[in-house]
């Protein structure tokens, strides 16, 4: 219950500094008796000026007896004081549904379609025997949302419920994934005419993965105009599912893109659009390039998705190809020899494997 507290200046008697009491001067109000078993809380600041009104919840501890009270209330503007009696009805229900947690949450983007239990204890106040039941406000229930009541946790659930003080009783709630996000106001019902309300809060959490991308390349020492394969795993760790993905493919000057088992761009970088990869699941991907020079170069993958990563360090490899053109062989002690030299060097190689044959036959 709320108590407003509005203290009447015409009552202030009127003192030797009576230019100090106008509408500006603030009157500090302090509640002096209190029935015991009321708590107080300020709800306002405990001083009113002009004509404001100090605001004071009182709580009632059920300990106090259904009847009427009053509250004495004391205004001193700091020269002057003026007391005033406000009256308090104690009219408590007959049956009390205290929920054990008060609000409980959902979260779409990980269950679209969750069940959410609460758990109310119903007590009786005072002398009270018999059953109350317990149902629900349909207006307070969002939209693309059921509930039930139930005796037993996870039990058969029913639109309303008879149960005897001193018991548990439990309430179902089931979101769907059109529920209205927000923190919904559920208004419990009992037949001895006590509200209880319990908050549902509804929302969808920004989706998070965790993509991990490898690469490899065979061979890896090519020669111009030769291809290689690169193959490139990516593997989601979740939890969410991974949408909208897509490999980002960086070639250097040294390679040109031929080829890919999925729709690519043929830009630098090339882009290819890759299917939605579920928690846990794994994707492997062959890319086809071709070597245009020499050296060492490295291929550049990268991968993305619609979700926020939580780790992006794991986004991104490398791998490096090794480019080789050869224009001569090389003979021992650095010495090049042209293709003529060569054709002299294999006939050569060739007498001589000859005349072993030959010598061997005739022994």
């Amino acid at each position: 219950m709320k108590l407003r507290v509005k203290i009447d200046r015409s009552n202030l008697p009127i003192s030797r500094n009576a230019s100090a009491i106008c509408e500006q001067d603030p009157i500090d109000v302090t509640i002096v008796d209190v029935p015991t078993g009321l708590g107080v809380e300020w709800i306002t600041d405990a001083s009113i000026v002009g004509d404001g009104v100090a605001e004071v919840r009182l709580r009632n501890s059920m300990l106090l007896a259904d009847g009427s009270y009053h509250v004495v209330v004391r205004g001193d503007d700091g020269e002057n004081v003026v007391t005033k009696s406000v009256e308090i009805v104690v009219d408590k229900p007959a049956v009390l549904v205290d929920p054990v947690d008060d609000e409980l949450s959902v979260s779409l983007t990980e269950a679209p379609n969750a069940t959410v239990w609460y758990v109310l204890d119903v007590r009786a106040i005072g002398d009270f025997v018999g059953t109350t039941t317990l149902a629900l406000d349909g207006s307070t229930l969002p939209q693309h949302t059921s509930f039930g009541f139930a005796s037993t946790a996870g039990g058969a659930t029913s639109p309303a419920l008879a149960v005897s003080p001193g018991s548990l009783a439990y309430l179902a709630v089931t979101t769907s994934e059109d529920t209205p996000e927000g923190i919904h106001n559920l208004v419990i019902t009992n037949s001895e005419g006590a509200n209880t309300t319990v908050r549902l809060g509804v929302y969808r959490a920004f989706a998070l993965v965790d993509l991990v991308v490898a690469v490899d390349v065979a061979p890896t020492l090519v020669a111009a105009g030769q291809r290689v394969t690169a193959t490139v795993t990516v593997t989601n760790n979740g939890p969410a599912l991974a949408t909208g993905m897509r490999l980002t493919q960086t070639l250097p000057s040294a390679l040109s893109f031929v080829s890919a088992e999925t729709p690519c761009t043929q830009t630098n970088p090339s882009i290819c659009d890759l299917p939605d990869l579920a928690n846990g699941a794994t994707l492997i991907l062959l890319l086809i390039a071709e070597a245009q020079a020499t050296g060492a170069t490295m291929l550049d993958v990268a991968v993305s998705s619609n979700e926020g990563d939580r780790n992006h360090t794991s986004n991104r490899a490398q791998v490096e190809v090794q480019l080789a053109v050869p224009t001569a062989v090389v003979m021992s002690h650095n010495m090049t020899t042209t293709t003529p030299q060569i054709a002299v060097w294999l006939a050569l190689l060739l007498a001589c494997a000859t005349l072993v044959v030959v010598r061997w036959q005739k022994d």
